[in-house]
């Protein structure tokens, strides 16, 4: 080979070598441009990967449950932290089997009504909540009572009666205190005197009636005022009243009022 052919080769040689290594600085470049879009230092000291950099998309974090109960239902609320569909399973038997309630909706604000529950049970539930791209979260089992109906067991008695002024009682205006106790397990509510019917000419002069709730171990006193004539002595009082139990059932005491 002529020494001008050698120093062609040569030059295609070099011309090749180039582009060769053009090609990998320009890989090295790519490679390293990827590299510094992910390398972030963890705290052990080495480098993530391109495909470590990528978060696992977060599950809904539940909070807040809670039930408003009445006799004969409930509505079981929760919040979570991010948009999710609700679910309450609930079941009188702890651990289920459980019946399903449930609202699609994406929501971070919960709430799940569950009608014609038994009063006075007890109710197992758990709720949940799946956001829309598939990742649910599940709380606990809990439970919360239905509240008991019945008539609240009553009682009236007499705490002391007295002039409340010589003005009163030159007037005939005398003023009783009654207590009324609620010795039951039955919450009394709107407990309501209506009326008063007295012997020997004794008016009741009371017009705007007594309310108050009493609930199951407490009493509430009440002061009653009546008109007494001059040559009465003694006298006595049926007082009637009415109350709500806690699912809304009126009960009347001593029983129904004469209306007369």
């Amino acid at each position: 080979m002529s020494s001008k052919n050698t120093l062609i080769l040569q030059g295609v040689v070099a011309i090749v070598a180039l582009i060769a290594l053009m090609m990998v600085e320009a890989s090295a470049d790519l490679f390293s441009t990827r590299a510094d879009f992910s390398s972030q230092v963890a705290s052990t000291g080495n480098y993530f990967s391109a495909a470590d950099s990528f978060q696992k998309p977060a599950q809904p974090i539940i909070s807040n449950i809670n039930a408003m109960v009445t006799c004969n239902g409930a509505t079981v609320s929760w919040d979570t932290d991010l948009p999710a569909d609700s679910v309450v399973e609930w079941s009188y038997t702890p651990g289920g089997p459980y019946s399903t309630l449930s609202d699609s909706s994406l929501v971070t604000s919960h709430s799940i009504p569950i009608a014609g529950l038994a009063s006075g049970a007890n109710v197992y539930h758990l709720v949940s909540s799946t956001t829309g791209d598939g990742h649910s979260s599940t709380s606990g089992e809990a439970f919360f009572s239905t509240l008991s109906g019945g008539k609240p067991n009553l009682t009236l008695g007499q705490v002391r009666s007295f002039w409340d002024s010589y003005a009163d009682y030159s007037a005939g205006l005398l003023s009783v205190e009654y207590r009324i106790s609620n010795p039951g397990g039955i919450d009394a509510l709107q407990v309501t005197i209506i009326d008063a019917h007295n012997s020997s000419g004794v008016l009741f002069v009371d017009s705007s009636p007594w309310v108050a709730d009493i609930a199951a171990g407490a009493n509430a006193t009440f002061l009653f005022h009546y008109s007494v004539g001059s040559l009465v002595t003694n006298f006595k009082s049926m007082i009637y009243a009415t109350a709500h139990d806690p699912c809304g059932i009126l009960h009347e005491y001593p029983g129904a009022h004469p209306g007369v």
